[in-house]
């Protein structure tokens, strides 16, 4: 027989299950109070030429960003970077680029568990080499929310429903670096080219991604 005291707990728990389930959902359906707040990040590299890519319609209406950064950096000589950061405080908008590489015709060849230094911090990353009609490139990639990193979307994901359940701003990015390559002997090059525009260029993101959610 159940007691009046367990019945009373189980309750208890259901109540702010239920609560919890309504915070989250106000939060995810709470748009950040700055929009398209990417625009303007400073994330000058060498001294090198820029050009801002827009996303396609079909990505904006499958993603549904608050707000996007692609950036494609050339230096004189010759070599490309390119950075994407896709950021939004609903759960579709984050999301494994592996996955939409690979409906893009990319062939992951390698993949490794990596880290990226940003101003002394080591930010869990993953690092894969991909290859389509003969080019390749090495992608890192992490998620973020500017504080909290993590190279695992799951625990992105749950680091999220954490923050949604106790009525927290879950506004979050995919953060991307592409540097494409010839052949294998470049391979290095690109991935440590890759490291040092990582670590030029992502301080003012993840500063403007933690400021805006704070402020959200």
């Amino acid at each position: 027989m159940i007691k009046p005291s367990q019945l009373l707990l189980a309750n208890a728990g259901l109540a702010l299950t239920l609560v919890g389930a309504a915070y989250g959902r106000a939060t995810e359906h709470r748009p950040p109070k700055e929009r398209d707040f990417l625009r303007q990040t400073a994330t000058d590299f060498r001294k090198w030429s820029y050009v801002d890519v827009p996303l396609t319609a079909n990505e904006e209406s499958q993603l549904k960003p608050d707000a996007t950064l692609v950036r494609r950096f050339r230096s004189p000589k010759g070599p490309i970077v390119e950075l994407a950061v896709i950021s939004g405080h609903k759960k579709r908008t984050v999301h494994t680029p592996a996955f939409c590489m690979a409906g893009g015709g990319w062939e992951t060849l390698a993949q490794r568990d990596h880290v990226v230094l940003v101003k002394g911090r080591q930010i869990p990353a993953v690092q894969a080499v991909l290859m389509k009609d003969g080019r390749r490139q090495v992608m890192t990639y992490f998620f973020t929310d500017g504080e909290f990193n993590t190279r695992s979307l799951p625990e992105y994901q749950w680091d999220q429903l954490r923050k949604r359940v106790r009525g927290k701003s879950t506004l979050g990015a995919l953060v991307r670096i592409i540097v494409p390559f010839q052949v294998d002997e470049q391979q290095q090059a690109a991935a440590q080219l890759g490291a040092a525009f990582a670590e030029a260029t992502l301080p003012e993101v993840l500063e403007k991604l933690r400021s805006v959610r704070v402020a959200s």
